[in-house]
């Protein structure tokens, strides 16, 4: 996968280098946590597909192991590379925002 491939898989980073959304709003953590997955997908030094495989394979797991639950990870009409960037989203609101944890429901 190519950085503009990837990139079409983000909902709000879109390349900018800075946030075109107003503090306190939460796309603009949504923006923040996009851009950091894009930047460690592209500086991974085994690659983007490898990183984005790691990731991939976590989600796979999830749905794997919760065949009765119904959201975005099990959505059969969400891409697999829209649900690793959930996951990761979901990830980060966990360690950055403990308190928001609730936010992944927005995205």
């Amino acid at each position: 996968m190519t950085r503009n491939e990837l990139l079409k898989y983000c909902r709000y980073y879109k390349g900018e280098e800075d946030c075109p959304f107003k503090e306190g709003d939460v796309r603009g953590f949504f923006w923040f946590t996009e851009r950091m997955y894009f930047r460690n997908a592209v500086t991974c030094e085994l690659g983007i597909d490898r990183f984005l495989e790691t990731r991939k394979n976590r989600v796979r797991h999830y749905i794997d192991t919760h065949p009765d639950e119904t959201n975005i990870y099990t959505d059969p009409n969400v891409s697999i590379h829209t649900k690793a960037f959930a996951s990761y989203v979901e990830d980060m609101s966990a360690k950055w925002r403990p308190m928001s944890r609730n936010l992944i429901f927005d995205y």
